[in-house]
């Protein structure tokens, strides 16, 4: 990609190291216009919106050791263009969240201890719109599978809406309960 381009620091805002290739392949979502994964040269691209003009297509890969590189492509941003590419940048792979806690947790569990190296980030969309439509259009309704879900208690394999009516609440009133 041509144009301009930038470093960054992989580490989150609790000091916590980033595994820049797990983030960017922590879920399928990830490959959802308007971002694209290319595993042949282990980057990912992203639509990203600019509060003032058009948005603008960005790589972001691997740098030089501990470090990202965001590229865009097109003329060469502003310097307060610049600065909302990397913001934007740095929101979608989630370095500004500290999972230093998560991390040190990882790090006194045997099992977990590989998830302390830069693990457990996910990438995320640059916008809850962006979530929720692409959530929208994961979802199988055309498929009667999907409809069915694990019952808790596991005497029956699954629930069925009329186990929720039956208990007084529907399974929409049982997703957006408080846990």
């Amino acid at each position: 990609m041509s144009g301009w381009s930038t470093e960054f620091a992989l580490v989150g805002t609790g000091g916590e190291p980033v595994d820049l290739w797990r983030t960017i392949m922590s879920h399928g979502v990830v490959d959802l216009p308007p971002m694209r994964i290319d595993e042949e040269r282990r980057a990912l691209e992203a639509t990203l919106a600019l509060a003032r003009g058009r948005p603008r297509t960005v790589e972001i890969a691997a740098g030089r050791p501990g470090y990202g590189l965001v590229s865009a492509r097109g003329p060469e941003p502003s310097s307060a263009e610049a600065a909302e590419l990397l913001a934007a940048t740095r929101h979608v792979l989630r370095l500004n969240e500290d999972l230093s806690e998560f991390y040190a947790v990882a790090a006194a569990d045997s099992a977990l201890a590989w998830a302390a190296t830069g693990a457990g980030r996910m990438v995320r969309s640059q916008t809850v719109f962006e979530e929720v439509v692409k959530t929208i259009c994961t979802q199988r309704g055309t498929d009667p599978g999907s409809r069915r879900r694990p019952s808790p208690d596991r005497k029956s394999r699954f629930y069925s809406d009329a186990s929720y009516t039956a208990s007084g609440s529907t399974f929409r009133e049982a997703l957006t309960r408080p846990a």
